[in-house]
């Protein structure tokens, strides 16, 4: 197995821009999920609805008058305050936790490592270890501009960027892959 025709090395090296482009790549994947769109869904009429509140209590600060202005005032801001709050910085919370939820960190390596393509699949080797997956374990290939992911499952994938990529290689790990499987 050897030889050139039927293996190929990849020595690489994962930085932190890998890393981030790949939980970018997989943010937007999530965000394609029937689940996650009907909890954003959920949050959206919340988010509306809590602004009827800061208004209804806006409009009641308003019509009391100066006696009884400062409760109500705070309520409407208040309610305001948390309206901007989450419309602003909730989707990008609940896509992180959800991703954190689902990606075991302790598996990202940054640093070198050599990849090994075979005719009977993948041999990544790091520093401290070695995991071996067979062609029939990638799910699906997917890049953006930095790199190529070789899907594992949903979130999991082997992580190659495209400047250590040679052209040989990434013809050789498409013609080893099965082909697509139907939605499960």
């Amino acid at each position: 197995m050897s030889n050139a025709s039927t293996a190929h090395e990849l020595a690489i090296e994962l930085r932190r821009e890998h890393l981030d482009a790949f939980l970018r790549h997989n943010s937007q994947r999530v965000m394609r999920r029937p689940r996650l769109r009907r909890a954003i869904q959920v949050f959206s009429f919340c988010y509306w609805l809590l602004l009827a509140v800061a208004i209804l209590y806006g409009w009641d600060a308003w019509r009391q008058g100066a006696e009884l202005i400062f409760p109500s005032l705070r309520h409407a801001v208040l309610a305001l305050a948390v309206w901007l709050v989450l419309g602003l910085v909730w989707p990008r919370i609940y896509v992180n936790l959800y991703l954190r939820e689902h990606l075991d960190h302790a598996t990202a390596t940054l640093g070198s490592g050599l990849l090994r393509f075979d005719a009977t699949g993948v041999t990544a080797t790091g520093d401290h270890s070695q995991a071996r997956f067979d062609w029939c374990c990638i799910e699906t290939v997917e890049r953006d501009q930095l790199n190529v992911y070789l899907y594992l499952d949903s979130l999991k994938a082997l992580i190659l960027p495209r400047d250590q990529l040679n052209d040989a290689c990434e013809a050789f790990i498409l013609a080893q892959l099965p082909a697509p499987r139907g939605k499960r």
